[in-house]
């Protein structure tokens, strides 16, 4: 498994993502608190964004991220999908996810 160095805009459903290790993360009272080791901040998750938060714990792709969110909460499918590629864009900026490439393997 190879990193892919990627920009936001160049995401699709089919990217495969995964959570970075330069980080800690924990669950407070429902909601995800995550500390950015290399950018020294932290960032707060709700329910939805931990679920998702959840799922980026093993490689994923943003396709079965929107499959796992729609069916779970009540979310039309092509407005998750451009929020997911949304958020997963603001993870990466952030240093906390990064995009895989499994072909390169």
């Amino acid at each position: 498994m190879t990193i892919a160095m990627t920009t936001p805009s160049a995401l699709t459903p089919a990217s495969r993502i995964v959570a970075s290790t330069d980080h800690a993360a924990a669950q407070v009272g429902g909601e995800t608190v995550i500390l950015s080791m290399a950018a020294g901040r932290y960032f707060g998750m709700g329910s939805i964004g931990t679920r998702i938060w959840q799922l980026l714990q093993q490689p994923i792709t943003i396709d079965v991220l929107r499959r796992d969110i729609v069916s779970g909460y009540r979310v039309d499918a092509a407005r998750c999908e451009a929020d997911l590629i949304a958020f997963v864009g603001q993870l990466m900026a952030a240093g906390l996810v990064r995009q895989v490439d499994d072909s390169a393997s």
